[in-house]
């Protein structure tokens, strides 16, 4: 298979992770800056949080990431184990679902940023409209209030439900990811005969 030809090979990855790193270090040095302007504990473990979620990809997954794509680079085709494209794309969609963690975790605290560091509570309401039922539980929305006290405290229930709506999106992208893998790799495999008559 030509590398050329390849929608994604070490090269494309290393430019994505590169990019990634960028936005997670810009972030982590900004909520750095305002970890010292807040007061609220629950706000600076937030805060803390994200950083670290952060520092570990990009102290842990991103080199090893990185060497992936290195090792996909300068193989030789006579590698007993090669590194695929297949391989970097499958690595990549994993770390990407921990990159668009860190990254919900950022947009909190930027909604916290906005409100004068004030806790976000969110309260559910009942719509009149009909919902399609794939989409939305039977016409519930939810709805973000602003509250005006620093040590508003969360609904236990709505917390754990969002994060178990934010653990089922995970597992279906991922399912998804694996799916379109399973797919490209079918496809190249019908690809990849070639048949030479003499």
């Amino acid at each position: 298979m030509d590398s050329e030809a390849s929608p994604k090979n070490g090269h494309c990855f290393l430019i994505l992770v590169d990019n990634a790193e960028r936005w997670l270090k810009l972030h982590c040095d900004r909520t750095e800056v305002d970890l010292q302007a807040t007061t609220s504990e629950e706000v600076e473990g937030r805060m803390r949080t994200a950083i670290g979620k952060a520092n570990l990809l990009i102290q842990k997954k991103f080199p090893q990431f990185r060497q992936l794509c290195h090792a996909n680079l300068s193989q030789k085709e006579d590698d007993p184990f090669k590194t695929t494209e297949q391989d970097l794309s499958g690595f990549w969609d994993m770390v990407l679902i921990q990159v668009e963690d860190v990254n919900k975790h950022f947009e909190e605290i930027e909604l916290l940023r906005q409100n004068g560091w004030n806790e976000i509570k969110a309260s559910v309401e009942i719509c009149p409209e009909s919902v399609t039922p794939s989409s939305k539980p039977s016409g519930t929305r939810t709805r973000m209030q602003k509250s005006n006290s620093a040590t508003s405290v969360r609904s236990p229930a709505l917390s754990s439900s969002a994060a178990a709506k934010a653990r089922e999106e995970a597992r279906k992208r991922l399912m998804a990811a694996k799916a379109v893998g399973r797919q490209r790799k079918a496809s190249e495999s019908d690809k990849d005969v070639e048949i030479f008559v003499s």
